[in-house]
């Protein structure tokens, strides 16, 4: 059936002539023909794996080349091509994940829709009194059933319990894998015949109370110690590729939890007086500048801004220069902010800036006859006496 499967999509290949499409038209015709012929038949079979790669890269070779056989380069890795769209990907469909789905959609209508009459015709056949599809594997049992059990095989591994509408009872419906619990104890008191999955949650469990009583006056600790844990399993997961054991993960929160508790005893210093923007008054604007200086990688930039008196951005700009002294990188961001403002047609403005060093150099221009800024102060001058 597998090379019956090829064969329809090598015939279909053969009538279309795709040297006569661009990439576009060809990418069209592989998510809406060659994908979709070989579904009827994943719907009930599971393909050989070697099928699954025989299609893809029929697909592949249409979409790049134009027909099989040729000679043609891809544009971007195969992986990328089956990506959906919205992850930027082609969203070309994968064959044998397609496959899978298929078959999973099988799975989930045994273990989840059995008032279909086929479901209820091979559970009957098959599982008899088990309600586990991994403990049916017949000899004799037909080609669909022993596809969804493989699907069943490899699905199983990303299983979880899901307990449903909370409004279940506790007692007289499945909402645990341990089947109804009426039927694993020998009465129900009359006065919990009407508990709900809601009511048993509102009561709070152990673990609920536990937490609540470690969160008591703890919530910063107890956050920080938990983010801390985490952060250093992920590390040790993908960098050195060994997880944690309990010990370490115990060892970890307790050490996180003395230095959180020793540092909350500390006195903390509070900052009264922080700086925030204050916006200019009345119809004037304000143009903030600064640079930045990274010396290890030998790169500087600059920025600036212009907002109003409400606060709304008006204009701004941002550039490499030339690294130097920091001095000058800040001066030469006053004067880029300075000719935005002027080409903006604004007159009635006010400057700002973090560096202290360029107030007293703008105050006293003899400050910057050592710093090299010479040069753009005679520039910040002149613009400034301009009418």
């Amino acid at each position: 059936m597998a090379q019956e499967v090829i064969d329809k999509i090598q015939r279909k290949l053969a009538s279309w002539k795709g040297c006569l499409l661009n990439k576009v038209g060809r990418l069209y015709l592989v998510n809406a023909v060659m994908a979709s012929i070989p579904v009827y038949n994943m719907q009930v079979s599971l393909l050989p794996k070697y099928a699954c790669d025989k299609i893809d890269s029929l697909m592949r070779q249409f979409l790049w080349k134009g027909q099989a056989n040729r000679r043609g380069l891809p544009l971007v890795k195969w992986d990328i091509a089956i990506t959906s769209k919205k992850a930027g990907g082609l969203g070309v469909r994968d064959t044998l994940c397609a496959n899978m789905a298929l078959l999973g959609k099988l799975v989930w209508y045994c273990l989840n829709n059995k008032n279909k009459l086929w479901v209820q015709v091979l559970t009957h056949k098959y599982l008899q009194n088990s309600k586990d599809l991994g403990s049916s594997h017949c000899h004799n049992a037909s080609t669909t059933w022993r596809n969804i059990l493989k699907a069943y095989d490899i699905l199983k591994e990303g299983f979880r319990w899901n307990v449903g509408n909370m409004q279940q009872s506790i007692w007289y419906d499945e909402w645990s894998p341990l089947d109804k619990f009426c039927e694993l104890t020998s009465y129900v008191h009359i006065s919990e015949t009407k508990f709900s999955l809601a009511d048993f949650r509102s009561n709070g469990t152990p673990l609920e109370f536990w937490i609540r009583k470690v969160m008591s006056g703890n919530e910063a600790i107890v956050g920080a110690g938990l983010w801390w844990v985490w952060r250093h399993r992920c590390n040790d997961i993908f960098n050195n590729g060994d997880q944690l054991s309990n010990y370490k993960v115990v060892a970890m929160a307790r050490i996180t939890a003395n230095d959180l508790r020793k540092s909350a005893s500390t006195k903390c210093i509070t900052f009264k007086d922080r700086r925030r923007w204050k916006p200019p008054t009345g119809d004037t604007f304000k143009v903030n500048c600064d640079a930045s200086l990274f010396s290890d990688w030998n790169l500087a930039g600059i920025g600036c801004v212009i907002r109003d008196s409400n606060g709304r951005w008006i204009s701004g700009c941002s550039s490499s220069y030339p690294p130097g002294p920091i001095v000058r990188c800040e001066l030469f961001a006053v004067w880029r902010g300075l000719i935005l403002a002027w080409d903006y047609g604004l007159r009635d403005i006010v400057c700002e800036t973090d560096s202290l060093d360029i107030l007293h150099i703008l105050k006293n221009p003899a400050n910057g006859l050592n710093c090299d800024v010479v040069d753009i102060l005679q520039k910040i001058q002149e613009l400034l006496s301009r009418p």
